[in-house]
């Protein structure tokens, strides 16, 4: 079961230094601002509203539905 969180909480624990290897798989629902693709690999700045800051989603070509994720 994944945890849901914010962009902001995920951003303060990772700037603050705290131990994110216990977090296991999370979900954070928000919007792409922008989606770069290269063909190989490709880049999603996530956004959510909770923060001025965005997250960077990478993501390859042999995951699951990369085709769907890189439109």
């Amino acid at each position: 079961m994944s945890k849901i969180i914010d962009v902001r909480t995920t951003y303060e624990a990772f700037t603050s230094g705290a131990d994110l290897s216990n977090l296991g798989e999370v979900e954070i629902y928000g919007w792409a601002r922008t989606n770069r693709n290269s063909g190989q690999i490709g880049f999603i700045e996530l956004h959510d509203g909770t923060a001025f800051k965005s997250i960077q989603v990478v993501y390859s070509n042999d995951t699951e539905n990369y085709d769907s994720v890189a439109h």
